[in-house]
């Protein structure tokens, strides 16, 4: 029995046992929550999250970056670039400030956190700058948050704020911490330049090449080269091995039929005020005949439009159900809401249409065919792993279960082939071929997009040197810029060598057959016809010495500072408050997360890998 029920709900059949479970809740009672997911997936000091809970504000994150994301991410691709784990600091953040803020008996009441709300810019009208509840609406739908859920967010909000004021953050570093930094953009130095060459450098002699090529013969290998076998469990390989009939795609429609198509939608023109009073008020108005705008001016209160709102779209469904309540258009209210008493003039009321299964036959079939790609991922990586364990080879594993084994190479692992032909190979699979060993097993990959290959390494063509002969004429290309390159850097040293024994920089750059000019470079405007190297070398170097630098056209380049100094900066006097503010903000940053990691160090955080694994396809890192 128990097998078979295991069976029921691997397959589409689930939706349908899900419906009996639900019914017979209904007639029995509904078990107590503390019987599911009792294992915590997260916990910080005496607060524990389960699986379920992390999931939760997970898909709430994953759906954001869906919604504001100009291209498709996946969920794996998701994880891969850390969204589970920043989920998890998130939840792990912010319990450590609830526990903290318990433990200092700070607290937010109701009536703080309406202020908050209400002389928060954030969630002002731009024209009229009064508190609009309808920015708040938008905030809920676009994070998919209830009511209880953004209290909640608020309150952590205003705690962390408590927190910060009495950690004294967010303030502007001293000036001091400051002032040299806005010093240098001012800084000018004068500076000597001039550029040297040598002759070329004699012919080196067959036996001085022979030797160059021996002592630097990593230069001139044939790279490794490798074989493997590739055997990948994804969508598209299992696609045609996944057979869905009709039944059971009528079965999932009729499972999800209350949940397609498009709800009913009203238009209306709401008002909010602080008292009933007031709100009853508009409507004595309006009965005698007064616009619901005037009504609402005189009384008051503002207006604000809403259109094509559904029932979910209302952060209040307190005054959404007022609103969704009555038959026709007209006036609604006053309701109680949770942001103050609102009347409503319902304006259009749009019926709710119904989604046919050939409307929705696609994303039927796409959502049964992921529930039966994972089992038969999860069933065919077994049978591959076990087949492995056993001793066969991959493609012998691969042809176990009516797979393709694919063959790559002799390729390098830059994916480069003997005969130059085009290498189409996964280059992550080519990098994990290269990691392994030609004995015999093979090693599996998890692939960003949850699936999976396996490879095994079928021969390895070891590296090995070029014949001289082959690669004489690039020995001696080599060796004669490597003996330019020492050349110019002997001269350079013999000129540091004279200067610092008293010698005039000009005068030895002049007897050397160089042409010595002084010009004054500034730290923000400096020669952009020098090189990086010596323009580095002229403003890191104390005033007296020689720069050099060796330039791609096998010349010398030297400098010599003469003077240094600091003017006056218009520019550096207006970004010294600015980078005061940066500094402060990092300074503050970084004393907060000190803070953070110290109660984290004091409570104790700790997550249970095996069961994230299990659920993301993935552990934390």
């Amino acid at each position: 029995m128990l097998s078979s029920t295991r069976n029921l709900m691997k397959g589409p059949g689930k939706y349908i046992f899900v419906g009996i479970v639900v019914l017979a809740f209904a007639v029995v009672g509904v078990p107590a929550l503390s019987n599911f997911g009792q294992t915590k997936a997260l916990k910080v000091g005496d607060q524990g999250f389960t699986i379920g809970e992390i999931e939760q504000e997970f898909n709430r994150r994953f759906q954001n970056i869906q919604i504001t994301s100009d291209t498709a991410v996946s969920r794996e691709e998701a994880i891969a670039q850390g969204l589970l784990q920043q989920t998890i600091s998130f939840l792990t953040v912010r319990s450590l400030i609830l526990q903290e803020s318990d433990k200092l008996n700070l607290a937010t009441t109701d009536s703080m956190i309406q202020n908050y709300l209400r002389t928060d810019p954030g969630f002002a009208d731009p024209e009229t700058g009064e508190f609009d509840s309808t920015i708040i609406d938008r905030i809920l739908r676009q994070n998919g948050m209830s009511i209880t859920e953004f209290r909640d967010a608020i309150e952590v909000e205003m705690l962390q704020k408590q927190l910060n004021d009495a950690l004294a953050l967010n303030l502007p570093a001293p000036g001091a911490l400051v002032d040299f930094i806005t010093l240098r953009q001012g800084e000018e130095r004068d500076v000597s330049i001039a550029s040297l060459s040598t002759e070329d450098a004699p012919e080196m002699s067959e036996q001085e090449l022979q030797a160059f090529y021996e002592t630097n013969n990593a230069r001139y290998q044939d790279p490794e080269y490798r074989t493997y076998t590739v055997v990948t469990l994804s969508r598209d390989v299992l696609r045609p091995r996944v057979n869905i009939t009709e039944e059971e795609i009528q079965q999932l429609y009729t499972a999800r039929e209350g949940q397609l198509g498009e709800p009913e939608r009203r238009s209306w023109v709401q008002a909010q005020f602080s008292t009933t009073e007031a709100a009853q008020s508009v409507l004595t108005a309006v009965a005698d005949g007064t616009s619901f705008e005037e009504a609402v001016s005189t009384a008051g209160g503002r207006t604000s439009s809403l259109t094509d709102q559904a029932r979910t779209d209302l952060a209040d469904q307190t005054v959404a159900e007022a609103i969704f309540a009555t038959e026709a258009p007209g006036l609604v209210g006053p309701v109680d809401g949770v942001f103050g008493v609102v009347i409503a003039n319902v304006t259009t009321i749009t019926p709710g249409t119904e989604t046919t299964l050939e409307d929705v036959r696609a994303e039927l079939e796409e959502d049964l065919f992921e529930d039966i790609y994972r089992i038969e991922l999860d069933n065919l990586y077994d049978e591959i792993q076990s087949a492995g364990d056993a001793g066969e080879s991959l493609s012998q594993a691969a042809e176990n279960v009516n797979l393709e084994a694919q063959r790559f190479g002799p390729v390098t692992r830059f994916g480069e082939t003997q005969d130059d032909s085009l290498f189409f190979g996964d280059r992550q699979l080519l990098q994990e071929a290269f990691t392994l060993s030609q004995d015999g097993f093979f090693e599996e990959v998890t692939l960003p997009d949850g699936a999976y290959a396996f490879v095994q390494v079928e021969d390895i063509i070891p590296a090995r040197p070029i014949p001289f002969e082959d690669v004489r004429e690039r020995v001696q290309a080599d060796a004669k810029a490597e003996a330019s390159v020492a050349t110019l850097e002997t001269l350079a040293e013999q000129v540091r060598m004279r200067v610092s024994n008293g010698e005039d920089f000009d005068a030895v750059m002049t007897e050397l057959g160089g042409t010595p000019t002084t010009r004054t470079l500034g730290l923000l405007q400096n020669g952009s016809d020098l090189s990086p190297v010596l323009i580095d070398g002229i403003f890191a170097d104390a005033m007296g010495t020689v720069i050099s630098a060796v330039e791609e056209d096998e010349t010398l380049s030297l400098a010599y500072v003469t003077d240094i100094r600091f003017t006056s900066n218009a520019q550096a006097a207006m970004i010294r408050d600015a980078l005061r503010g940066q500094f402060g903000q990092q300074m503050s940053q970084n004393l907060y997360a000190s803070y953070i990691a110290a109660i984290e160090a004091d409570v104790g955080v700790t997550t249970n890998e095996t069961a994230l694994a299990q659920r993301f396809g993935t552990a934390t890192p």
